[in-house]
């Protein structure tokens, strides 16, 4: 699995079965840490009595810079994870996986900027069900790839 993640950047295909699995563990995975790191705010929060500055102050001082960087290298490898897969089931259909980075990244943050993040979500969506649905080797051998 860690090889699937992290491993062949510049090759390897995905079939769509096997990237919704992938994809669904990766997903489920980042909203049980982000459920976790938000029990733990929401229990800070408590224990100071409700008071938020105090909390973001208490959290900030137990965690300190490194936690907050190991939360950030934590999120940076899951997206990286996720850019991988989404590369393979490109290579997959026929298409340049580098074209993960340009839809997944460029693209979403300049929807989410110029459009708002309702709209990126929906975009986001449907580039999820276009991996997801078109099938293998649909574009190989086309001008695309």
């Amino acid at each position: 699995m860690f090889k699937i993640f992290f491993g062949e950047f510049q090759t390897g295909r995905l079939g769509r079965l096997p990237y919704l699995g992938y994809y669904l563990l990766l997903a489920l995975l980042m909203a049980l840490i982000g459920i976790g790191i938000g029990a733990s705010l929401g229990i800070t929060e408590r224990v100071v009595g409700g008071n938020v500055p105090d909390a973001e102050t208490l959290i900030a001082d137990k965690l300190g810079v490194v936690g907050f960087l190991f939360i950030a290298a934590l999120f940076a490898a899951f997206l990286l994870a996720e850019s991988n897969i989404a590369a393979k089931r490109l290579r997959d259909m026929g298409l340049p996986g580098w074209w993960a980075l340009l839809g997944g990244l460029i693209i979403s943050a300049l929807v989410a900027q110029f459009a708002g993040t309702q709209v990126d979500g929906v975009v986001n969506l449907l580039m999820f069900f276009a991996l997801v649905l078109i099938p293998t080797d649909t574009f190989r051998g086309s001008l695309m790839s």
